[in-house]
């Protein structure tokens, strides 16, 4: 078997890159849901879900984040994180 060291560190590189963005994705998600089982579900309500995408360190990263109309303040809606 002939592989070059370059050939298999850019493997995994790119391995550990879609591993990083991965656990990112499920991070970001289990804060997304956490926030809505959590929130002042008088105050705050549920508008949409979209999909968004953040660049990082190890690429792009798309997930779907939750955006919800503040009852209190007006023309205003909040999301998980903001970019």
């Amino acid at each position: 078997m002939d592989i070059k060291f370059g050939e298999m560190e850019l493997k995994i590189f790119e391995f550990v890159c879609e591993l990083a963005r991965n656990i990112t994705v499920s991070i970001l998600e289990q804060l997304d849901e956490r926030l809505r089982n959590e929130r002042d579900k008088k105050r705050y309500r549920m508008k949409d879900k979209n999909k968004t995408a953040i660049k990082t360190l190890y690429g792009n990263v798309e997930y779907a984040r939750r955006y919800y109309f503040d009852n209190e303040k007006k023309n205003t809606f909040i999301c998980s994180m903001k970019k």
